[in-house]
């Protein structure tokens, strides 16, 4: 793929998931689910420490939406830090997962 990284990652459509990068490494995850459950029920949080960033993935796309719009509206601080975030790709909800949240 010879597109541009950044140009691939705007095209994703949005969904269930939620991208966060730019945590600063002393955000627990806790903190990152305490703020993301304000917006719906969570099937995912993804922690990659080393890069800094998080994937977010909601048991539906009506929560998702409902975070990304909020931080359009207000910026995202964890630890004086503004987070970046943009939308990520999801993957088919387990069966499992979703007949739980029921």
């Amino acid at each position: 793929d010879t597109r541009n990284p950044k140009q691939a990652k705007a095209n994703i459509t949005p969904g269930r998931a939620i991208y966060l990068s730019k945590i600063p490494p002393q955000t627990s995850t806790q903190e990152i689910v305490d703020v993301a459950t304000g917006y719906g029920p969570i099937e995912s949080v993804k922690r990659l420490l080393e890069k800094q960033n998080c994937f977010v993935n909601y048991i539906n796309a009506e929560s998702a939406q409902a975070f990304y719009t909020s931080m359009q509206s207000a910026d995202l601080y964890f630890h004086g830090e503004k987070v970046h975030f943009g939308w990520a790709k999801s993957g088919t909800l387990n069966a499992d997962v979703y007949a739980a949240v029921q």
